[in-house]
């Protein structure tokens, strides 16, 4: 897939430590049992731990805010809350990564895929909940609860903002 240069975003340093305090302060509140979160991305994301991920996610969900031109609401444990605007934000480390989706998932939501690590990001494209809940891209990666992992070539491209 051909990523066009409106979709690969760099954050500046404070961007990025502004990322690292809601990545943390997300895992905190999941560590302190403030919230009843479900870690669902450690069948997926082997390779990071919690932190490490949360802070990427959240610097994932302002590349794409940035990119887009749209406010991002720094929110913590909003779970099923669109992360920028209407849209739910995933993200993975791996240039080749999936956009999961669970069975929890929104049908009507839209979900982007933004893959990379600070400071620089790709958003890889995006698809509506249901048209990913196909049997095609059933995966139980690791053994885990069973989710919809679209390959990034059957995304649609995200466009450059007006």
């Amino acid at each position: 897939m051909e990523v066009e240069d409106h979709n690969i975003v760099k954050l500046t340093k404070f961007e990025a430590q502004t990322a690292c305090t809601i990545g943390c302060e997300r895992r905190l509140t999941n560590r302190y049992k403030e919230v009843g979160a479900k870690d669902y991305v450690k069948e997926v994301q082997f390779d990071l731990g919690g932190f490490e991920r949360d802070i990427q996610a959240a610097a994932a969900e302002m590349a794409f805010a940035k990119a887009r031109e749209m406010y991002w609401d720094f929110s913590v444990n909003t779970f099923k809350k669109p992360d920028v605007g209407k849209i739910q934000i995933r993200h993975t480390t791996r240039n080749s990564g999936k956009l999961i989706v669970r069975p929890d998932d929104s049908d009507e939501e839209i979900f982007v895929l933004v893959t990379g690590e600070i400071p620089e990001f790709t958003i890889r494209g995006y698809m509506r909940g249901c048209e990913a809940k196909q049997d095609q891209f059933i995966d139980n990666p690791g053994g885990g609860k069973p989710c919809w992992m679209v390959p990034q070539d059957n995304l649609r491209p995200v466009k450059k903002p007006k």
